[in-house]
């Protein structure tokens, strides 16, 4: 995120999904690892997911939640006492938190959400931190984070089987700030994804996919600020990787005796 900025932030995301039938209803599981990095902290998030999945009207409605484990750490020699040998309000080289070794400290995280699909259109909301995560490191250092939450939605517009137009919505906020952005996504014969949309006072952003053979997929995300901040870096840039393949969890119906039968 914003290349040119030293320390800039820098994350990487890999999850695992997909829906299971058991006692005739269905359940979504998964789990995901998120590495976020923002000049002298590192954040680890892991964590399980789960919903529930039933039919509703002419749609599927998820309940769902997960919960996992938040690390925090600090590399103390990242962090500057002075600027240019001067100390002001932010800078101190008397500050004890900065004194010692590189720290970190782990806590409970748990979310919460809920998702609605139809074949036109979907709805979507959730609660991160919902318990209002907070870990204290061993330099008496506390850092909090808020809960934050998303609502999304989405309509889907066909003029044929194969190409579909569909413009989104997605607000976030963690009860201080807003942040919203809108778009709007065309699929081209099933295959390729371009997307163009603006997150408001911040960014315009664009994106590129395509479904390749045997389920896999492919993308690249580009986003430039609109704000002062544009002239002092190159934009974000994002890729992304996915593979979708059916798994058959059901059991064998037929029995073989004998290899030869095979």
């Amino acid at each position: 995120q914003w290349v040119g900025f030293e320390d800039a932030p820098s994350t990487t995301v890999i999850g695992v999904d997909g829906e299971v039938k058991f006692l005739k209803n269905f359940h979504g599981i998964g789990a995901n690892v998120f590495h976020d990095k923002i000049g002298a902290f590192t954040n680890m998030n892991i964590n399980l997911n789960y919903s529930y999945h039933l039919e509703l009207n002419d749609g599927m409605l998820g309940l769902g939640m997960r919960i996992g484990a938040l690390n925090v750490a600090m590399n103390t020699s990242d962090l500057r006492t002075s600027v240019d040998g001067m100390e002001d309000d932010y800078h101190q080289s008397d500050d004890m938190t900065l004194s010692g070794e590189d720290d970190s400290a782990t806590g409970l995280d748990v979310g919460l959400g809920a998702f609605y699909q139809t074949k036109r259109g979907y709805l979507s909301f959730s609660l991160l931190h919902a318990n209002a995560t907070k870990v204290e490191m061993k330099n008496g250092a506390v850092v909090k984070f808020k809960p934050v939450m998303t609502l999304g939605a989405g309509r889907q517009y066909k003029w044929n089987s194969d190409n579909v137009f569909e413009p989104r919505c997605f607000v976030k906020t963690d009860f201080s700030t807003l942040q919203m952005d809108v778009s709007g996504c065309l699929q081209i014969r099933k295959v390729a994804v371009v997307c163009i949309g603006y997150r408001l006072q911040d960014a315009v952003f664009f994106q590129l996919g395509a479904n390749l053979s045997n389920g896999l997929f492919v993308g690249y995300y580009y986003e430039v600020g609109t704000t002062k901040l544009a002239s002092f870096n190159s934009g974000t840039h994002e890729i992304s990787v996915g593979y979708t393949f059916n798994l058959d969890i059901e059991k064998r119906t037929k029995r073989y005796k004998s290899v030869r039968l095979l």
